[in-house]
């Protein structure tokens, strides 16, 4: 039988966790989010708190264009729940908000002068590749302020899934103008389903 964690989901699918890899600019977000959003005294102790395999990312500088284990991310972000969240898993979402908000004007800085909210996550596959592998992402448009993104051939952790990635999503379409907007997580690995899957609306 399989276990089901709220950190990290269905426990039989963690070798396949395994395989997925983080690009650094992941990485150097957390100290930075932590950082600016309680202090440097809580850095160090989610520091402290954390192996040296993954603490090493909080107290030096990943390299933005390295690849590193996914697992040593889901370390960090275990501790920053626990410690500078106190337990309340959903931050994750406004936390992947925020890290979002980091790179994407840069990555897509043409899309959003000109691009409309559905445009953007048109173009969610080209982002995608820059921050995870393996697998794939993709987006369609199921109408005026509507559309739903699709990862497929990997399997993330299920907070990330709930919280981290919709939070992505919603980022993407509030810094392309979109309002109002509403991310649900409507299929997941975790749940038996082949992909994962989240639905956005706005205004």
């Amino acid at each position: 039988m399989s276990i089901t964690h709220e950190v990290l989901g269905d426990e039989s699918l963690l070798a396949s966790m395994r395989e997925q890899r983080v690009k650094g600019s992941l990485m150097a977000a957390r100290p930075r989010y932590v950082r600016e959003t309680w202090g440097e005294e809580m850095l160090r102790r989610v520091a402290e708190a954390t192996t040296p395999e993954a603490r090493r990312h909080l107290e030096g500088e990943p390299m933005p264009v390295s690849w590193y284990p996914l697992v040593e991310m889901v370390e960090i972000d275990q501790r920053i729940v626990e410690i500078a969240m106190r337990g309340d898993m959903r931050q994750m979402q406004p936390f992947g908000a925020t890290i979002a908000a980091y790179d994407l004007p840069s990555l897509y800085r043409a899309l959003y002068r000109i691009g409309t909210p559905g445009f953007v996550l048109k173009s969610i596959g080209v982002a995608y590749r820059q921050y995870l592998r393996p697998g794939w992402a993709k987006t369609t448009l199921d109408g005026r302020g509507r559309a739903t993104v699709t990862i497929g051939d990997a399997v993330y952790p299920l907070y990330l899934c709930k919280y981290g990635i919709a939070g992505w999503v919603e980022s993407a379409i509030t810094l392309s103008g979109g309002e109002g907007v509403q991310i649900e997580h409507v299929a997941c690995v975790h749940r038996g389903d082949a992909t994962c899957q989240w639905q956005g609306r706005w205004r």
